[in-house]
C-alpha cells in the first residue's frame, strides 16, 4: 500500500543523484528515515510523529567524497571513506542525538598487502555489509573492494572497468552465511 505525505520544510534538503556512484545514504530504524543530503547534513523523518529535522556533521565527521549510512542491530551508523566509523548515540527520535567516534580502520595497510593498485586512486564510493559493520565495500575506479576492518584485510570483488554502476550491499536470505 502506497501513502502520500505533505511535509513543510523547515530546513533546506537537497539531493544530488549521480547514476554512477552510490551517493545518497539512508536507513530506517523504528519507522525514522534518515538520509544524508548534498549539505553535508543528516535529514530525519519521522513517520509516526510527522516530525521532519536535519543534524549537521561533526567537523571531524566531514568528507568531501564518500561516505554511508548502514543501520545494524537497531543502531545508525556513518562512515566516511578514511573508514572512520561514528554510531548514534542517543535514540533516534531526538533531535539533540550526538555522533559517536566508534574507530578508525587501518585502510593503507591493508590495500598495500592485498591490492597496492588501489593506492593510487580515491576511493568513490563505499558502502556496509548488511550483517557486519567492520565489512566495508569500496567503490575504487570501478573496482570492487571488500575490506574487513577486524583482520585488516583488502580484497578485489569485481572489475566493472569504465561501465556505469550503483553500489550497494544487500543480503538475501538463501545465501550461506559465510562470516
Amino acid at each position: 500500500m502506497w501513502s502520500t505525505i505533505d511535509i513543510t520544510l523547515d530546513v533546506p534538503i537537497s539531493v544530488i543523484l549521480h547514476r554512477w556512484t552510490k551517493s545518497v545514504s539512508y536507513g530506517v530504524i523504528d519507522g525514522v528515515f534518515c538520509w544524508f543530503d548534498a549539505l553535508s547534513q543528516f535529514i530525519f523523518y519521522d513517520t509516526v510523529n510527522t516530525r521532519l529535522w536535519a543534524l549537521q556533521l561533526n567537523p571531524e565527521m566531514y568528507a568531501f567524497d564518500g561516505h554511508c549510512l548502514g543501520v545494524l542491530g537497531g543502531d545508525l551508523y556513518y562512515a566516511s571513506c578514511d573508514i572512520t566509523l561514528w554510531y548514534l548515540e542517543s535514540n533516534i527520535r531526538s533531535q539533540d542525538a550526538v555522533w559517536v567516534r566508534k574507530y578508525t580502520a587501518n585502510l593503507t595497510d591493508a590495500l598495500v598487502n592485498y591490492c597496492p593498485w588501489a593506492l593510487e586512486a580515491d576511493v568513490e564510493s563505499l558502502d556496509f555489509h548488511p550483517a557486519n559493520l567492520h565489512i566495508f565495500y569500496l567503490n575504487i575506479n570501478g573496482r570492487i573492494i571488500s575490506f574487513d576492518s577486524e583482520k585488516n584485510i583488502a580484497e578485489l570483488l569485481y572489475d566493472f572497468g569504465q561501465r556505469d554502476h550503483l553500489l550497494f550491499a544487500y543480503e538475501w536470505h538463501q545465501w550461506p552465511r559465510l562470516l
